[in-house]
């Protein structure tokens, strides 16, 4: 008789775990703990910021639990500790990351106020866009040329902020002259190998872009909540907000830029951010408390069809048109191959490595 595999989910805000739920109990050997046995899962599915290692730790000794989440990886997601992540790490980050600056609140001993200000004195015209520690749904967000607006909005706050140079020449679509933006799924899977998913979304604003007026967020920032709540114009072009790859390939062509190259950038990119946390996730594989995650990473091309890195989400969403087979692909590469589960037909995923430890 097969083996009965235990998942438990905590985190039943998030689609892409609700989903893979779902797939698992529609087979026979795995099913939802009780609420007296959820620490005693083979599988635990919980929230980022609030996982029990230590209530799991105590059934260790009777078998391995897989989570979807290593301890450590969250620095690369905070916009602030990031930049510091890299500086510490010496990466050579100028082809691909805007020029960023931290800002504390009230001048705090780690601020980079002062050379912001002098990167700024000598790029008098260039647009800043500044980015809470923390926040979503586009809150916590200035566009400015302006020094003196940028501290005080910082100052107002209660957090760190990413003051980074604005890319005010992005590749637009010609069907409205639109931004977009670009998220990538990568897994980092139990052995710390690192997988780019084969398809992903363009996040498109609804409104025409204007360099020159920044007030208009739904014109500037891709974000999915501005765009559905502040824009008339939402779902005038494309339904929900977004594109595929197949149109990515396209629009690419249009402007004759290569699909590969962009690409392998993207996985470029990847690998080296994954690669800076992996110190700090102390990962051993003789552990019986292993891990794995999903990070959204979210890419912008300018007009000449250079990549950039905007940020790196910990736990991303995904979009609808893609979810199930997403989830399925995740299963076979991640869950089915950890706990040797041979009930499942795999036939092989969109999940390629970039990356190994081995």
């Amino acid at each position: 008789m097969d083996q009965t595999f235990l998942v438990t989910v905590a985190d039943t805000k998030s689609s892409v775990y609700t989903e893979m739920v779902k797939q698992l109990c529609l087979r026979c050997n795995w099913r939802l703990t009780k609420n007296t046995e959820r620490f005693k899962c083979d599988l635990y599915l919980g929230e980022r910021n609030n996982l029990p290692y230590s209530k799991l730790a105590v059934h260790l000794s009777q078998k391995p639990v897989l989570i979807n989440y290593y301890k450590g990886s969250d620095v690369i997601c905070r916009k602030s500790e990031f930049v510091r992540v890299i500086r510490s790490a010496k990466l050579e980050v100028e082809d691909w990351l805007p020029k960023s600056f931290v800002v504390s609140p009230k001048h705090s001993k780690i601020d980079d106020r002062e050379s912001l200000g002098h990167f700024m004195s000598s790029e008098s015209t260039r647009p800043f866009i500044v980015k809470a520690t923390g926040a979503s749904k586009g809150d916590g967000i200035l566009i400015s040329t302006d020094y003196e607006k940028i501290l005080d909005f910082v100052d107002k706050s209660a957090v760190s902020h990413v003051v980074q140079e604005y890319i005010d020449r992005p590749l637009l679509l010609s069907n409205g002259h639109r931004k977009f933006d670009v998220r990538c799924w990568v897994l980092l899977d139990h052995n710390f190998d690192v997988y780019f998913y084969d398809y992903g979304v363009l996040r498109t604003c609804s409104d025409p872009y204007d360099p020159n007026d920044f007030s208009k967020t739904t014109a500037h920032l891709t974000n999915h909540y501005l765009q559905e709540n502040f824009s008339d114009n939402y779902e005038k072009y494309e339904e929900s907000n977004e594109l595929f790859f197949d149109d990515f390939r396209s629009i690419l062509s249009e402007k004759q830029i290569k699909y590969e190259d962009v690409i392998s950038t993207f996985k470029s990119i990847a690998s080296i951010c994954i690669s800076a946390i992996r110190e700090r996730c102390k990962v051993d594989a003789s552990s019986l408390m292993q891990h794995f995650q999903i990070f959204g990473f979210d890419y912008m091309l300018d007009e000449n069809g250079k990549v950039f890195l905007l940020e790196i989400n910990g736990a991303p969403a995904c979009a609808e048109r893609l979810k199930t087979q997403f989830v399925s692909d995740l299963i076979s590469q991640q869950i089915l191959s950890f706990f040797h589960d041979t009930s499942f037909n795999v036939t092989g995923t969109n999940f390629h490595r970039i990356h190994t430890e081995s």
